[in-house]
């Protein structure tokens, strides 16, 4: 695994323990849980994404879900889901910006062509996003296989039986050979 390999998973493996530790700090000083909700979000939608997908994954392959797979899973969209929510909100200030839209307006009149900027700011974004965020997330889906037990043994999946035969290895021992079932 290369240098970029091992950036990628340092990067999977602290992102949602630092946005959590960054949303506990926010929680305990405002005193209220209203800053984690949309961090609560994303882990209840990444829970149910990588659960549903290790058992999809297990279903195809006619295997077992193995919980600590399910959990793995699900962190693992945790982590990309939170990296898509820090670049669209680094995409949402970085266009405000550029556009000239950083402050709110207060009262009327409203500033000339401040609608469209505006406008222009988020539709810009959302290309951005879908241009990085959509092609990221099908490579993601594309590489990532949650790992499902076999439901059944493997000898018995490609036709052994286990032993029915033994045959010599030449010092007198004896070793038992699969046969296989026809």
């Amino acid at each position: 695994m290369g240098l970029l390999g091992v950036i990628l998973a340092t990067l999977y493996l602290v992102t949602p323990a630092a946005v959590a530790a960054t949303v506990g700090v926010k929680s305990a000083r405002a005193r209220s849980l209203r800053p984690a909700a949309n961090f609560l979000i994303t882990c209840a939608s990444g829970l149910v994404i990588g659960a549903s997908l290790a058992t999809a994954f297990a279903v195809a392959v006619s295997g077992h879900l193995r919980v600590g797979q399910a959990l793995v899973t699900a962190y693992l969209a945790v982590a990309a889901l939170s990296l898509l929510k820090g670049l669209s909100w680094l995409l949402e200030r970085g266009m405000l910006r550029l556009f000239g839209v950083t402050r709110r307006v207060e009262g009327l009149p409203v500033p000339r062509l401040y609608r469209t900027r505006f406008t222009a700011a988020f539709v810009l974004r959302a290309l951005v996003l879908y241009a990085f965020g959509l092609p990221y997330v099908m490579a993601v889906a594309m590489v990532y296989r949650p790992k499902a037990s076999p439901a059944d043994d493997p000898a018995r999946q490609l036709g052994f039986r286990r032993p029915t035969a033994s045959t010599s290895t030449g010092g007198g021992s004896r070793r038992a050979s699969p046969r296989r079932l026809n």
